[in-house]
C-alpha cells in the first residue's frame, strides 16, 4: 500500500514536468496532506487522486508554494526545473520520501 502510493504521487509529479515541458509554461503539483490527495492544477484531465486515509502524508516545499496548513504544491518549469521540495508517505513506522530536485525537476523515491 505505501510502496504504491508512493509510485503515484512520483508518477503525477513526473507528468506534471512532463506537462510544464510540453507547454512550454509553468505546471503547478498539488496535495492536500488532511485530505489524502494529489492532483495537477490544470491539468488536461483535472484528476485528483488519493491515497489510504491510513498513510500519513507530509509535503516538504517552498513558502510560496504552500496555500494553507493542509495544503501545498512543487511548480514545474518549462525548462525541467522546478521550485523542488519533497513528500513522505509514512505507514506503519515505514517511510517513503518522493523528491524532486530543484534545478532538474528530477523525481526519484527513497
Amino acid at each position: 500500500m505505501l510502496r504504491k502510493s508512493s509510485r503515484e504521487v512520483a508518477a503525477s509529479l513526473r507528468h506534471a514536468r512532463s506537462l510544464a515541458i510540453m507547454r512550454q509554461q509553468p505546471v503547478l503539483w498539488k496535495m492536500n496532506i488532511k485530505d489524502k490527495r494529489f492532483w495537477i492544477e490544470g491539468g488536461a484531465d483535472n484528476a485528483e487522486r488519493t491515497f489510504s486515509s491510513a498513510i500519513e502524508a507530509k509535503i516538504n516545499t517552498t513558502s510560496a508554494e504552500v496555500s494553507s496548513a493542509d495544503q501545498g504544491g512543487i511548480r514545474f518549469f518549462p525548462d525541467g526545473g522546478s521550485t523542488g521540495g519533497s513528500v513522505e508517505l509514512t505507514y506503519k513506522q515505514q517511510t517513503y520520501k518522493v523528491n524532486v530536485e530543484w534545478v532538474t525537476g528530477r523525481v526519484s523515491i527513497q
